[in-house]
């Protein structure tokens, strides 16, 4: 910190009054605190989400399962509303953007074998430098070849136009074709299959409210 600026702040400290001081502090103090509060909440929610979620996906299909039920109720209990649960299959798949390149193109490759290349979408990131706007209208194609004159002081510079292409399918869109593959087509990929896609198919119990 320049000395200048810190005397500036040492002096106008020694001016305030100590009752303004220590109601700034209290405030301080009370965020401080909030901060902490708002942490272990947090924490606490966290917890409880993943107990719930074990209960869903794990704990009530195999019992239910089990005695070979479907679907079991609660009735209305105080000022907690009714509820219905329902076993129901669920279907997720996922080729992540962490993934090596090898193991993505696996995964595309299997889509494409069973047929839905096209829900592969290819997105080609063009980045201009500074004033590159009127040649980013211009044809992708070509933006390898585009340079854009830049001015660094008296001097004018060609820079290149860099270009990033990459290929996905939003996960939701592929659970949804998973579903269907099963489903709707009675194909059921195999374990080295769904690892390709990052597919797991499986059981959950979802819950539903009664409305009155």
């Amino acid at each position: 910190m320049d000395p200048a600026v810190a005397a500036a702040i040492k002096a106008s400290k020694s001016e305030v009054p100590n009752d303004k001081l220590e109601a700034i502090q209290a405030e301080a103090k009370k965020a401080r605190d909030l901060e902490f509060t708002i942490a272990e909440l947090e924490a606490r929610v966290k917890e409880h989400r993943s107990r719930l979620n074990t209960i869903y996906i794990e704990t009530l299909p195999q019992m239910m399962m089990e005695v070979g039920i479907d679907h079991i109720g609660l009735a209305k209990e105080g000022n907690y509303a009714g509820y219905d649960y329902k076993l129901k299959k669920f279907y997720r798949a996922n080729i992540a953007a962490r993934w090596d390149d090898e193991k993505r193109e696996q995964g595309f490759a299997y889509v494409k074998r069973m047929g839905a290349e096209d829900l592969i979408k290819t997105e080609v990131v063009v980045l201009f430098p500074k004033g590159g706007v009127a040649l980013a209208k211009k044809l992708v194609a070509f933006a390898k070849k585009m340079k854009v004159n830049i001015k660094i002081g008296k001097k004018k510079i060609a820079k290149p136009v860099t270009v990033e292409i990459s290929r996905g399918i939003h996960s939701g869109t592929l659970s949804a074709w998973l579903r269907e593959l099963v489903e709707k087509h009675h194909k059921f990929p195999s374990v080295a299959d769904l690892e390709k896609i990052g597919g797991t198919i499986g059981v959950v119990v979802e819950p539903e409210e009664r409305k009155e």
